[in-house]
């Protein structure tokens, strides 16, 4: 494994900390601003509307409350850092198309 291999691993294993951390503990509203600051920065930053579109239904969903926030905690609870690295270290490697 390459040192940014290893940096993503690190950041991905953190990064997954952090969320799973706030999922579980924050209430539903305050998940919901949190995100939807950060939905409106990503959006700032870049003028992508798609952002917006995409960040509003996770906002949504925590707005919305249970049901759909205890299958969301229930998913956090079993995620496994190991599959998440992998999948980050996947979708950060060069295509073989020249996608990326």
């Amino acid at each position: 494994m390459s040192r940014t291999d290893r940096v993503k691993a690190v950041a991905a294993r953190g990064g997954l900390f952090l969320v799973r951390a706030m999922v579980l503990y924050l209430p539903d509203r305050v998940i919901a601003r949190i995100v939807g600051l950060l939905v409106w920065a990503a959006w700032v930053l870049t003028g992508d509307g798609n952002v917006r579109n995409t960040g509003a239904e996770i906002v949504d969903i925590f707005a919305s409350g249970p049901p759909f926030t205890a299958t969301v905690r229930k998913l956090m609870r079993a995620a496994e850092p190991e599959i998440v690295v992998s999948a980050v270290l996947c979708q950060t490697r060069p295509s073989p198309y020249g996608s990326m």
